[in-house]
């Protein structure tokens, strides 16, 4: 069973990791909402309103939320960009393809097709939610695909937000990707490996960025925040990349947050470049990534496999601040 805790412990084994590469982020704060408040689109404009934002008017995505207020609080566009790709996960066991509740038209496929492929209709990771995820033993062969797209990977990215919720079942010395785009000349990921210290073994959480134009950066978490096993977590990546990231004035950032909290921020971040055609791939990879933290700077398609659980998978298209990465972390606690 998966375990949770007081989110405000030290000790809480439940995160929100959010990488932030952006130029401008808000001091973090908790909303002072909760299941029993106003929860509409109205509702949240006039919070937002209260707290100074300027909303936006809101747009519906894809109608697939039902009752899950979280998946609402993803797609709600009253005060950000909504996402370009929300893959909630939830799909009935003899179903392969991946439903995207974002404004991009996607498809995606969970791999293989055999008996040998990723189990459906896991225990969710969001409190309260009754919709499931996906669990991954580890295989070689194991991942979710999704295909490539103009507004993903076959774009030069700028700005860029990875979300995503998190079980590892173990911690090995081996990076286990849990979001990769891209291959070992440009790309982001994100990653969980048990990193040797000197003085002690980290259970650590990595988000990496790289192109042809500048050398990979990453963040990890401190040894203060141990990742635990068959505990539940929350990622977000979000890239502000520079156009010139030689020059101090315009060079960007890649920051990274767990349970709304900054662990981790590294300069000189520039863009992305357009990425090779393998699309986004959860759990794995289909040909190479960055690893800054190895050895050998790279790794590839036979490396990388994640045991675990996967769930709520949101990419959107602009550096979200640290208040945008509170919230979404609160809204996955039920508040």
């Amino acid at each position: 069973m998966l375990s949770r805790t007081n989110p405000t412990s030290a000790a809480a084994s439940l995160f929100l990791i959010a990488a932030v590469c952006s130029a401008e982020t808000a001091p973090p704060h908790s909303e002072t909402r909760n299941r029993g408040g106003d929860r509409s689109r109205s509702g949240r404009a006039a919070l937002l309103r209260a707290e100074g934002a300027e909303p936006r008017p809101a747009v519906l995505l894809q109608t697939g939320c039902g009752s899950s207020d979280y998946c609402e609080d993803i797609i709600d566009d009253t005060y950000h960009e909504a996402p370009v790709a929300y893959f909630r996960l939830g799909e009935h066991v003899a179903t392969d393809a991946v439903t995207n509740e974002g404004s991009a038209v996607l498809t995606g496929s969970y791999s293989p097709t055999d008996g040998a492929r990723p189990v459906r209709e896991a225990a969710g990771l969001i409190v309260g939610d009754s919709d499931t995820a996906v669990s991954l033993t580890g295989g070689n062969l194991q991942k979710v695909r999704i295909d490539s797209s103009g507004l993903i990977d076959n774009m030069t990215v700028t700005n860029r937000t990875i979300e995503l919720w998190f079980s590892v079942a173990t911690m090995t010395d081996q990076p286990q990707i849990l979001y990769a785009e891209g291959d070992e000349n440009t790309g982001l990921n994100i990653f969980v490996m048990q990193i040797d210290g000197g003085s002690s073994v980290d259970n650590s959480l990595v988000v990496s960025a790289w192109d042809q134009g500048w050398s990979a950066k990453h963040v990890q978490t401190p040894s203060s925040k141990q990742i635990q096993e068959n505990t539940a977590y929350f990622v977000a990546l979000v890239l502000n990349g520079a156009a010139n990231p030689t020059s101090s004035s315009t060079s960007g950032e890649l920051l990274g947050y767990i349970d709304g909290i900054k662990f981790g921020q590294v300069t000189s971040v520039g863009v992305v470049s357009a990425h090779d055609s393998n699309g986004v791939v959860l759990g794995g990879l289909l040909g190479k990534s960055k690893c800054p933290v190895c050895s050998a700077t790279s790794i590839d398609s036979a490396e990388g496999n994640f045991a675990g659980t996967i769930d709520e998978v949101a990419v959107f298209n602009i550096a979200l601040n640290a208040t945008s990465v509170l919230r979404h972390y609160n809204s996955g606690q039920g508040n």
